[in-house]
C-alpha cells in the first residue's frame, strides 16, 4: 500500500511536535512526510519518525528522539534539549548554514547515514552536546571554518566510529569539540583537518589518513592514543603545543605516511609521551618538541631531525633499525637512550649535535654512524658505546 506524502509547516507558536493544530495543514508529520520548521520551537517529547526535515530557523528541542529516514536540511536555527536527532541508515543531513552559525545545545546528533557540511559558518556545540558518527556512517566536511566548543557553555563532544573526512576547502577546518576516534577512520583529502581538543579520559584508536597535499593536525591540547595508525601519503602532525599520550597498543606511522612532531614544549604541554610503544615504518619528521616516557620508539623507516626548533629526548629509548638522519641538533636528558641496530644508519647531514642536559643519556651503536655533510664539527656528548 502506498501512503501519500504531506509537507507540514510549523506555525508561529512554541509547542509539542504531536500538537496537530500547530502544523499547517492540520495534522502531525508521520514517517512518510516532510516537516518544515522556519520559526519558534518544536518540542519532541515522545519518539517521532519523519521522512524529511527542513530546519530553516527556530529550534527542534525536547527529551525524545526525532528519527529522519530520508533527507534533512539544516540551514538556520538550533537543535536543543536532552533528546536525540537521529539520521537513519541511508538517510542524509545537509548542513548548509551560509548566513549564520547553527547551534547544537545539550542535544545529541546521532548519524547512521551521511552528514555533509557545506556551510561557511560555525556549528556551535553547547552544554555537553554530542555528535556521534556511528559505525558505517559518513560525516563529510566540504568547507573551511570551525566546529566550535563554546567554552562559556561547556562545549560538547564529537565521537567518530564511522568515517569522518574533509573532501573540499583548501584552507583549514577546526574541530574544536572534545574529539575521540572510537575505531573509526579519519581522512584529510583537502586543506587541513585540525582537531583541537582530545578526550582526556578515553583513548582514541583507529586510522588517521592524510592524502596528497592535505594535512591532518592534532593540536593545542591532550590526546590519548591507544592503537592509532597514521596512514596515507600526506602529512599528519602534532602541532601548536599538543600533547599525545601514547598508551596500550601504541601508535604506528605506517609505510608511506609522514608524521611530524612540530610543537614547542612548555610546562606540561607539547610532549609525545606515555608508556605505549611507537613504531615508525614511514617517516617521522622531528621538527621540534619533546619525546618522553617509557617503552620504545622503534624506527623501521626514517627518523629525521629537520628545521623547526628545539628537540629533546627525555628518558625515552629510540631504537633505530633503518635510518636516523640529523639535519638539526637533539638534546638528551633523564637517561634518554639511542640504539643504532646492526645494519642501521645514523647520519649527520650537517654540523649538528647530540647534546646532553640534566640526567644525560647514552648512544649504543651496532650499525654505522657517519657524518656525510657539513664543513664543521658534529659532537656526540652522550655516553657513546660502539659495537659496530
Amino acid at each position: 500500500m502506498l501512503f501519500s506524502q504531506t509537507t507540514y509547516t510549523w506555525g508561529g507558536v512554541a509547542g509539542d511536535w504531536s500538537d496537530a493544530g500547530k502544523w499547517s495543514p492540520n495534522g502531525v508529520p508521520g514517517s512518510n512526510d516532510t516537516a518544515v520548521i522556519n520559526i519558534s520551537q518544536v518540542n519532541v517529547n515522545s519518539n517521532a519518525t519523519v521522512k524529511n526535515v527542513i530546519l530553516n530557523g527556530g529550534t527542534i528541542s525536547g527529551s525524545a528522539q526525532l528519527k529522519v529516514t530520508g533527507a534533512m536540511t539544516w540551514t538556520l536555527g538550533a537543535m536543543s534539549g536532552s533528546g536525540t536527532t537521529r539520521i537513519d541508515a541511508g538517510a542524509t543531513l545537509l548542513v548548509n548554514n551560509t548566513g549564520f552559525s547553527v547551534d547544537l545545545n545539550v542535544r545529541t546528533l546521532e548519524n547512521y547515514g551521511t552528514v555533509t557540511w557545506t556551510g561557511t559558518k560555525d556549528i556551535k556545540l553547547r552544554n555537553s552536546a554530542h555528535i556521534y558518527n556511528r559505525s558505517g556512517a559518513t560525516f563529510d566536511v566540504q568547507t573551511d571554518g570551525r566546529m566550535d566548543y563554546v567554552l562559556v557553555d561547556n562545549g560538547g563532544y564529537f565521537t567518530n566510529q564511522g568515517t569522518l573526512k574533509k573532501t573540499a576547502g583548501v584552507n583549514r577546518i577546526e574541530i574544536d569539540p572534545i574529539f575521540r576516534n572510537d575505531g573509526g577512520e579519519v581522512h584529510a583529502y583537502s586543506g587541513t583537518l585540525r582537531f583541537e581538543r582530545g578526550d582526556t579520559l578515553l583513548a582514541s584508536d583507529g586510522d588517521f589518513y592524510a592524502h596528497g597535499s592535505a594535512v591532518l593536525e592534532l593540536s593545542e591540547r591532550l590526546f590519548i592514543l591507544d592503537d592509532v595508525h597514521f596512514r596515507g601519503d600526506g602529512v599528519s602532525r602534532m602541532f601548536d603545543r599538543a600533547t599525545l599520550e601514547v598508551t596500550g597498543a601504541g601508535m604506528f606511522v605506517e609505510s608511506g605516511a609522514t608524521f611530524a612532531l612540530n610543537t614547542d614544549h612548555l610546562a606540561a604541554d607539547g610532549f609525545l609521551q606515555g608508556d605505549g610503544p611507537i613504531r615508525v615504518d614511514g617517516i617521522f619528521d622531528w621538527k621540534r618538541g619533546a619525546i618522553s616516557g617509557s617503552d620504545t620508539l622503534k624506527v623501521f623507516g626514517s627518523l629525521l631531525t629537520t628545521a623547526g626548533g628545539t628537540r629533546q629526548l627525555m628518558g625515552k629509548a629510540i631504537v633505530n633499525h633503518n635510518e636516523f638522519l640529523f639535519e638539526e641538533t637533539i638534546r638528551v636528558s633523564a637517561g634518554g637512550y639511542i640504539e643504532n641496530r646492526l645494519g642501521a644508519l645514523i647520519d649527520f647531514l650537517g654540523d649538528d649535535n647530540i647534546m646532553t642536559e640534566t640526567g644525560g643519556g647514552n648512544l649504543a651503536n651496532f650499525g654505522t654512524v657517519v657524518k656525510s655533510g657539513g664543513v664543521g664539527t658534529s659532537e656526540i656528548k652522550t655516553g657513546f658505546f660502539n659495537y659496530g
